[in-house]
């Protein structure tokens, strides 16, 4: 009897502290829930009604408000005072989150547009948008860069926002990604054929061809390479060995 009662008075306990562990976890799930809900907020913005203003305007708030503007042409056939905002998406008021973009669509003047926005995007994309604003390509520059994936606009030769002629032309500074480890290229004449083919592979460094050429020397030896010792080079080089025959 009393092992019965004893066995009952832990079972009791067992009930009672998983009782108090569920509670707690609740407790615990439902602040997070409550903590990301209020910080998940917290980066809303409510979008202003930029309708009726200037587009350098709206440029000009968005930087205050961390959110971004997309200006759009509207119809050759508006009519109304040039680059003011007829309408907007989304609507004044909706609200969204920090960076988010807002499109606005401003009345147009037949020759002058707004330089849209390049940096960020890939180079097919910006090149694209430019051509679809009238906007003439101008000269490409290429950077190495930790800090941006390959083919990632960096620059703009002019700033996002400002009024220009219809065919301006616009340069661009575009990423060629990391820099790749490089190294200087040894002298490989006169070494055999299989010795530099080893070097080269223990190296990630390709060879695109190898090329026979009549020697006064022994089979397989290396008389002529391509780049020529002491150049610099990295896995994207590739490789060209004269070898005899």
């Amino acid at each position: 009897m009393l092992d019965i009662m004893g066995m009952n008075r832990i079972i009791k306990l067992i009930f009672r502290w998983s009782a108090i562990a569920l509670a707690l976890l609740l407790v615990f799930v439902l602040s997070i829930y409550i903590t990301m809900s209020v910080l998940i907020k917290g980066k809303e913005i409510a979008t202003p009604n930029w309708v009726g203003k200037s587009v350098q305007a709206a440029y000009s708030e968005c930087k205050r408000l961390s959110i971004q503007v997309q200006p759009i042409e509207g119809s050759r056939l508006t009519e109304g005072v040039p680059f003011i905002i007829t309408r907007q998406f989304p609507e004044p008021g909706v609200k969204i989150k920090r960076y988010g973009i807002v499109k606005i669509y401003y009345t147009p003047r037949p020759d002058k547009i707004l330089m849209p926005e390049i940096c960020g995007k890939s180079l097919d994309e910006s090149l694209k948008i430019m051509s679809d604003s009238g906007i003439r390509k101008g000269s490409i520059s290429y950077i190495d860069s930790s800090s941006h994936p390959v083919d990632f606009v960096i620059s703009q030769s002019i700033k996002t926002g400002e009024m220009i002629n219809r065919g301006e032309t616009v340069s661009l500074l575009v990423s060629r990604g990391e820099r790749p480890f490089s190294y200087i290229m040894p002298d490989f004449i006169g070494l055999p054929l299989s010795r530099v083919e080893q070097f080269l592979k223990d190296h990630n460094l390709k060879i695109a061809k190898i090329e026979p050429i009549p020697y006064p020397v022994e089979s397989g030896i290396v008389v002529k390479q391509y780049p020529h010792s002491g150049f610099r080079i990295n896995e994207k080089n590739l490789i060209t060995l004269g070898v005899s025959q």
